[in-house]
């Protein structure tokens, strides 16, 4: 499977052409998080978001694994006045 370099997905591994079970490249760390408010600019637009969080539309999927019990579809359920948990810049430039 070719996912590209900088892709969180690269390191699944792949045994007789099926992706084997994925593994998150961080383990959430909430001490180094902060709680924010979907505001109508960011509303079903995770990678939005993610790029004026981090300066990188690719960290979209930080908001699913830090929200499991409010995130199961990362576009749909990033509804206008949602509260969520996001990680702070410093935590994510460690990845």
């Amino acid at each position: 499977m070719g996912y590209k370099r900088n892709s969180h997905l690269r390191a699944t591994p792949v045994a007789n052409g099926y992706t084997s079970i994925y593994v998150p490249p961080l383990v959430p760390d909430f001490t180094q998080a902060d709680n924010f408010t979907i505001t109508q600019q960011y509303v079903k637009r995770p990678d939005l978001l993610s790029y004026d969080l981090y300066g990188d539309s690719n960290f979209w999927w930080v908001f699913v694994l830090y929200n499991r019990n409010l995130i199961l579809d990362p576009i749909n359920d990033l509804t206008l006045g949602k509260k969520i948990i996001v990680p702070r810049r410093n935590f994510i430039a460690g990845i």
